[in-house]
């Protein structure tokens, strides 16, 4: 068995200026650096953790770097953990990309399994990325405590999977806030949540979410 302490990044420059990430490398705002600290704290007081991983973008690193300078634990990389690839939506304001993309927007919004970012990846290549980087962590680190650290809409995939739904359940599985920790349990191909949604550890420094990653 393998347990695995997911972290939805800290609140982001991107999320502070209403833009669609993705795969763009934004930095933390000043207020997901103190998250950071928070989520330290907390595992550190909680968790044993033998490895930390991250999407390999920055601002999924610096959320977890505290925990890994307080361990003395490298971060790897790894691009499964990634935001879902946006595209020509990459780095743009959510009102500009409803008003430039309208109709491929709308179906993010409104039908989101159906969703192909335009010129980027859909909603059921991300849930088989994600997914399948979750089976492959779990099965390579059998018996060890991992923190992951990823995004918005890879959570969604990860609780989906834990209910055994596919990608076309996706949207009935909401964003996290940032900087959350979300605990499952992995063996034999199934994961099985522990606990999610944990956020006492923030001292109520959550952010509202905007309508999207």
């Amino acid at each position: 068995m393998t347990r695995m302490i997911f972290v939805r990044h800290g609140y982001s420059v991107a999320n502070e200026e209403e833009r669609f990430a993705g795969h763009s490398d934004f930095t933390l705002a000043a207020i997901g650096l103190e998250q950071a600290k928070c989520v330290a704290e907390y595992i550190t007081k909680n968790e044993k953790v033998d490895k930390i991983y991250s999407s390999g973008l920055l601002r999924t690193t610096q959320t977890v770097q505290p925990t890994a300078d307080a361990l003395g634990l490298p971060v790897i990389a790894d691009h499964g953990l990634r935001e879902i690839f946006a595209g020509e939506w990459e780095g743009m304001k959510f009102v500009d990309i409803f008003n430039q993309y309208n109709d491929d927007f709308s179906i993010w919004l409104n039908e989101l399994a159906n969703v192909r970012c335009t010129g980027g990846e859909s909603a059921k290549e991300l849930f088989e990325r994600v997914s399948d980087a979750v089976v492959r962590l779990g099965e390579e680190n059998d018996g060890k405590t991992l923190l992951l650290a990823t995004h918005a809409t890879p959570m969604r995939v990860v609780d989906a999977f834990a209910d055994g739904d596919t990608y076309e359940k996706i949207a009935s599985h909401k964003a996290p806030p940032n900087a959350s920790l979300h605990i499952y349990e992995y063996e034999n191909g199934k994961l099985t949540r522990i606990k999610t949604n944990i956020v006492e550890h923030l001292n109520g420094q959550i952010t509202k979410l905007p309508p999207t990653v």
